[in-house]
């Protein structure tokens, strides 16, 4: 893949995670994150449940 070496020194920097921040989440810190977006969407499914029934 061309190019793919000069990626954490491309201009402006276009990468969205931010500084310090060069390893991939570890696959517990990415567990707990899908947790918490799963977790948010099944509030929020529940709330809507409740207002309507």
């Amino acid at each position: 893949m061309p190019g793919h070496a000069q990626r954490l020194t491309s201009p402006g920097g276009r990468s969205n995670r931010p500084p310090g921040r060069t390893r991939k989440a570890p696959p517990m810190e990415r567990l707990m994150y899908a947790l918490g977006i799963v977790g948010s969407f099944a509030a929020l499914a529940f709330a809507l449940y409740r207002a309507t029934v």
